[in-house]
């Protein structure tokens, strides 16, 4: 028995920075979300932005992401 397809779209991730984001890690996020790199200005419909040092986030750069639910980075310590 094979599952319909959900009417569900993908939660939307924005990736940061682009350029020091492995393709192996987009090829697992791409499986489960939509995945849009980050062109300067900011997506609405955003869930969650995963990024490292290149961005200050502070209330200023968050403005217009309005469905925001998690910011996440891929630095260690």
């Amino acid at each position: 028995m094979s599952s319909a397809p959900s009417s569900h779209p993908k939660p939307k991730i924005v990736v940061l920075e682009p350029e020091h984001f492995s393709e192996r890690a987009r090829e697992i996020l791409v499986s489960r979300y939509s995945v849009e790199d980050y062109s300067g200005t900011p997506i609405a419909d955003a869930e969650v932005l995963l990024g490292g040092l290149e961005y200050r986030i502070d209330e200023s750069f968050l403005q217009g992401f309005s469905s925001l639910k998690a910011v996440c980075t891929v630095t260690t310590g």
